[in-house]
């Protein structure tokens, strides 16, 4: 039995390499499934997991899934089956209860709705009713599981709000001038106060809106043309009273993809694109990334493609191939990559999961230098040798004129070559100490880990390089 355990492994990590640039695997495909889907990372007792919130246009229902840990099956819940329920969903996971939130729009009544799992059973409720109101919903859980809701208002045109503060939900309108609050994206600073990205569709802008601990502000961050639909934020904590915003989202006047960071030193907003080659920047994500900083997700139309791009460096990447004619995806973050991404296909109308981890390519006018990572046996059981080199040369901070990074001197290298968690704890350090170039070979014993998906790092001077493994005991 164990013996057809490993097999089925070793098939599923070879459907991740082969689907890795060119498609994905069906987490559910029964119908019209997967638009306006959610991810994020479950927690479970021991281990993390994929999850996200989808709707089934068949049934009119918001579904849920996760994946069972360590095969490639996935199990799928439904979760509110009362009227066509379930679009516009945004899943968050309360990091002290492990349960997730959904928060989600019901087109029968014209309501926000949340749904909760409270141990082992799902927990719907109606949190705002008054006209129709919960599409583009955004939601977050902070540390003292108090729930944070972001939606637009169709009746009067206004952003909303919605707070649990452990006894009650509490409802404000955030901004009221004009027709406002469509595409929200609610995130948290390093004290819990939300702010939120949005769409004025008056004025074609890209605004934000923040509390203070006092009041709610509001306020223009780009209006050059019509730009701000599809808006992503995230917060990035600098340490514990800074915190500096980011905000990806598509320009529609020039099709471009823009970031918008706030600069604390200059108080107020840099501005830059990110990618202007063709129809570029629908459905963006953003996250921190280990590898280049800020990393976004994002639709090219051109080319019927998703993309990957680091902020400010030569990587990118194409997620998914072309023919997937998508309006939905939704990306999984671990150990500060981009790792998985969960998309719906418009071809097939499936809701499709795919391993992005490895699809990330170099794109420079030098040659880049490798380090050329390698697992001897991957699923493995007790132990496995891992390779690797060490380049003649690493990437300096220098930028060239084409912005390219060019080379620094060749040399001995410090090099780091680690273990690390779903979580991005790292449990094993392999090499810690400066080499010259050339090959090397270590050998990972695994006694003292659990069963589960590991990720080996390995840094030499400013490269990095990140693979999967799989242990199975």
């Amino acid at each position: 039995m164990r013996n057809i355990f490993v097999i089925i492994l070793w098939l599923f990590l070879f459907c991740e390499t082969t689907f890795a640039r060119l498609g994905g695997w069906g987490v559910d495909t029964t119908g019209d499934v997967g638009q306006f889907v959610s991810g994020t990372l479950g927690i479970g007792s021991d281990r993390q997991h994929c999850c996200a919130s989808y709707y089934d246009a068949t049934n009119g229902d918001l579904k849920y899934v996760e994946e069972s840990f360590g095969t490639p099956m996935w199990n799928v819940q439904r979760v509110d089956t009362t009227g066509n329920t379930g679009l516009y969903t945004s899943i968050y996971v309360d990091t002290a209860s492990r349960y997730p939130h959904i928060s989600y729009y019901d087109a029968t009544n014209g309501d926000l709705k949340h749904a909760y799992r409270d141990g082992t059973n799902w927990v719907t409720e109606k949190i705002d009713t008054l006209g129709n109101v919960g599409m583009y919903s955004s939601i977050k859980v902070d540390a003292l599981s108090h729930i944070h809701i972001s939606y637009y208002d169709a009746t009067k045109g206004d952003l909303r709000y919605a707070y649990w503060n452990g006894s009650d939900w509490d409802i404000q309108k955030i901004d009221t001038l004009g027709d406002v609050g469509r595409y929200t994206s609610l995130s948290l600073d390093s004290i819990n106060y939300p702010h939120i990205s949005y769409y004025d569709s008056t004025n074609g802008n890209l605004k934000h809106s923040y509390w203070d601990g006092n009041k709610w502000n509001v306020e223009i961050v780009d209006s050059a043309g019509d730009v701000g639909k599809y808006s992503c934020m995230i917060a990035l904590c600098k340490n514990f009273e800074d915190t500096t915003l980011c905000i990806s989202y598509y320009d529609v006047t020039n099709k471009d993809l823009k970031c918008a960071k706030w600069d604390s030193c200059l108080s107020g907003w840099n501005i830059q694109k990110v990618d202007t080659e063709g129809n570029v920047g629908m459905y963006s994500s953003i996250i921190i990334g280990w590898m280049s900083g800020l990393e976004f997700l994002y639709y090219d139309s051109t080319n019927d493609i998703i993309r990957f791009k680091g902020w400010q460096s030569s990587y990118w990447g194409t997620v998914v191939d072309s023919g997937i004619h998508t309006n939905s995806f939704s990306p999984i973050e671990a150990c500060g990559y981009l790792s998985e991404i969960f998309w719906y296909d418009g071809v097939n109308n499936y809701l499709l999961f795919t391993d992005i981890l490895g699809s990330i390519e170099e794109s420079s006018n030098i040659n880049p230098p490798s380090t050329s990572l390698r697992i001897n046996q991957n699923p493995f059981s007790k132990s496995t040798i891992i390779t690797y080199s060490v380049p003649e040369y690493t990437l300096s901070k220098e930028k060239s004129a084409s912005s390219f990074v060019i080379p620094a001197k060749a040399g001995i290298h410090f090099v780091s070559l680690a273990i690390y968690d779903l979580s991005g704890r790292c449990v094993k350090t392999l090499v810690n100490e400066q080499k010259p170039a050339g090959y090397y070979s270590t050998t990972l014993n695994a006694n003292e880990l659990k069963t589960g998906i590991y990720f080996v790092k390995l840094t030499a001077g400013n490269i990095k390089e990140t693979k999967k493994l799989i242990l199975v005991k």
